[in-house]
């Protein structure tokens, strides 16, 4: 049973998806070779946030196929040593 304030929690809950390399690139593909808007192929292909899309193809133009990859998430890695300089780890 949902009560008042449960269904207003779930209508903010946002569920971040994580898109596969091949399915970003077929989405980018399809949009550089038709002449379909950005929000109508984000709602043929499935996807709720069309400036994602425009965010892929930029990135596609600049760097190529590796800017649709899996991206490293969180700090870098940095090493002390013992004169207390760090070196941080690409």
């Amino acid at each position: 049973m949902h009560t008042k304030n449960s269904v207003v929690k779930d209508c903010f809950v946002q569920k971040n998806n994580v898109y596969p390399f091949h399915f970003k690139l077929h989405v980018v593909e399809l949009y550089l070779s038709t002449e379909i808007s950005y929000q109508e192929l984000a709602l043929s292909v499935g996807i709720n946030n069309p400036p994602l899309i425009t965010k892929w193809v930029n990135d596609f133009r600049i760097a190529g196929y590796d800017a649709l990859g899996p991206k490293k998430k969180g700090r870098k890695k940095s090493l002390k040593l013992a004169n207390s300089k760090k070196i941080t780890i690409f």
